[in-house]
């Protein structure tokens, strides 16, 4: 056990200590090896020889990791031995692995001497690496095997003797990349693209990589692209934006923000990204054409809270501008999360996050696209939230238990969580518990479509068949009535709030929140308020045949207020119902349907558009 001095110090493991964990790692992978190949005899079978054969291979590769090159060289000679053996012939499937296996360990060696700077080895192993590759062109990893080794010689051969020397070996790569589907030989290719991007660029050559850039873009860009490919495009585009002015370095950045904030984006194409701004900054050339780029970059890089904040808030302010564009969407979502995960940002991020996340029912969970790693971190943030007493936490946990969002669906506990937010006042939550109550009827889940379709039906056939009537005076009629029981509804509330403590009234009447979504669609949509005259096409219409009694009034306005159940509160349905029945017997007969339909879209608009403008006051 380490003094107490040793710890306070952080004195960090000394070489012998990490050279002795090195020798225990070997020592396992060759016992390891050695534990199979002593079960070898002259009358082994294949499939032992390919379990031994196949071991070695990883042992070699693991020699590699620690910096074992000579031990690893051992191992490759002994593979060597054992599949030179007379016996050893490709007839059947067994051996042609051991031939895998031995063409692996080649590759293996040869990557490692080049990644470590030893071009002159590397090409003296190039021809044994070569020959075992073409022993096992027919496998499934003989074509991906030799993109590889037309990589390796590329690589070399561009270093020593320029792009020139290796039109050959990109051409034969372009041809294996159109015949193969293998994300590993299209990786090759755009590799060496990016490789021959930089030589040339070195050379003076900038037209000729601009072409290079182009053909590494046609691939990069598709929606199947690798990471690779991707990658490569990054960094061809950064050598490329040094070279190229300012208006072309604007289009290269957006490129690469757009590779670096797409899902799935990796480290080094988001580095891409940061050091191109960078170095536009420093030359303060684009500072004000694309600031949130700027701002981006200074918050990754500092990791302050306050940039990351700001970065956070800029992105929720644009998010709803994006909502066209899916891939753009969720990608914005996919970025906010991440900034959320940063230890050193507000908790109340986390809870802003998870409220956008769980409150839209994204279609991106069919497809992945982050939301299985969205749903995760909203779930595991507004579960601390709600552990904390925090009202907005247990909303929120409501709603991922009730539709199974980070976690497994659990009505009844969802249910409890949201109990304890309605008791507390939340009206949000009062609605919820009403919608999973509505919810275990599945046949009622495409209600408010059937009434919508239903309702435009009844319209059309009272427009064919009904004479047409339409008295002016029938819109200011129906607006009168309902500002005059709205007026007798805020009285009702006053005379309530003397009795019952303001939010226990809130909670009851369940209203703010229904009305808040309400004036956030209008604000989106404005258009599709016209839609509501699908309801007096569904309740008054029919009354044209039913005939206007207070039976048949009373009837359909109570249908009205069941449309507006769950969303709305059953004190809040009865309200409508009590409106429509007046509408029904005072103001139908003698106005007409279309005038009431007219009444009732300006009525819409007009509280929406109050209720917009409160919003934008706030």
């Amino acid at each position: 056990m380490p003094s107490s001095v040793d710890v306070q110090s952080g004195d960090a493991p000394c070489d012998g200590e990490i050279e002795l964990d090195r020798e225990d790692e070997l020592c396992r992978v060759e016992l390891r090896v050695e534990q199979l190949e002593e079960l070898l005899h002259d009358g082994a079978t294949e499939s032992l020889r390919t379990r031994w054969a196949e071991e070695l291979r990883w042992a070699h590769r693991e020699c590699l990791e620690l910096n074992r090159p000579e031990r690893a060289s051992v191992l490759q000679r002994r593979l060597a031995t054992e599949l030179d053996r007379p016996h050893a012939s490709r007839t059947s499937r067994l051996v042609s692995r051991q031939h895998v296996a031995w063409a692996h360990v080649c590759l293996d060696a040869v990557v490692y001497r080049v990644d470590h700077g030893q071009d002159e080895s590397a090409l003296e192993r190039l021809p044994e690496l070569v020959e075992r590759v073409n022993a096992i062109a027919d496998d499934k990893d003989g074509v991906p095997m030799t993109a590889r080794v037309l990589e390796i010689y590329s690589g070399l051969t561009c270093r020593r003797e320029g792009a020139t020397a290796v039109e050959p070996e990109l051409e034969h790569l372009r041809v294996l990349a159109r015949g193969s589907d293998d994300r590993r030989v299209r990786g090759s290719l755009a590799r060496v693209l990016g490789l021959l991007v930089q030589v040339r660029l070195a050379e003076g050559e900038v037209g000729l990589a601009r072409l290079l850039v182009e053909e590494l873009g046609i691939a990069a860009r598709c929606s199947w692209a690798s990471t690779d490919e991707r990658t490569a495009l990054a960094e061809a585009l950064l050598a490329l934006h040094e070279h190229v002015g300012p208006a072309e370095r604007v289009v290269i950045e957006q490129e690469l923000g757009e590779l670096a904030t797409r899902p799935g984006a990796v480290q080094d194409q988001r580095k891409a990204w940061s050091a191109a701004l960078d170095r536009s900054e420093r030359s303060h050339q684009t500072a004000s054409q694309h600031p949130l780029e700027l701002l981006r970059a200074r918050a990754y890089r500092g990791a302050g809270a306050d940039d990351l904040h700001t970065l956070f808030e800029r992105l929720e302010a644009e998010l709803p501008g994006s909502e066209r564009v899916f891939h753009e969407h969720i990608a914005v979502l996919n970025e906010m999360r991440a900034i959320a995960e940063r230890p050193e940002v507000d908790p109340a991020l986390r809870l802003r996050f998870a409220r956008y996340w769980l409150s839209h029912p994204f279609n991106a969970r069919r497809y992945d696209y982050g939301a299985v790693a969205n749903d995760r971190s909203a779930y595991a943030w507004v579960s601390e939230a709600a552990e904390r007493g925090d009202l907005e936490g247990q909303i929120l946990l409501g709603r991922c238990l009730a539709h199974g969002r980070g976690t497994f669906p659990n009505r009844r506990a969802a249910v409890e969580q949201l109990r304890k937010a309605s008791a507390r006042g939340s009206d949000e939550a009062e609605q919820l518990i009403r919608m999973l109550g509505v919810a275990r009827f599945p046949w009622l889940r495409h209600r408010y479509v059937m009434f919508m379709v239903v309702g435009f039906v009844v319209l059309v056939l009272h427009l064919l068949t009904q004479p047409f009537a339409f008295d002016p005076w029938g819109i200011p009629a129906f607006v009168g009535v309902m500002f005059g029981f709205a007026l007798l509804r805020w009285a009702l509330s006053y005379v309530v709030s003397l009795f019952v403590s303001p939010s226990e009234e809130d909670a009851a009447s369940g209203t703010s929140h229904a009305f808040d979504r309400d004036v956030e669609s209008f604000r989106r949509k404005p258009w599709a308020i016209v839609l509501v005259t699908t309801e007096d096409g569904l309740v008054l219409a029919p009354l044209a045949w039913l005939g206007i009694t207070p039976l048949t009034a009373v009837s359909m306005a109570l249908l009205f207020g069941l449309l507006h159940y769950p969303k709305y509160s059953p004190r809040i349905c009865l309200y409508l119902t009590a409106t429509y029945t007046t509408i029904a017997l005072l103001v139908l007969p003698w106005a007409g349907l279309w005038a009431v339909t007219t009444g009732h879209v300006i009525w819409d608009v007009l509280l929406l558009y109050w209720g917009v403008r409160e919003k934008r006051d706030a």
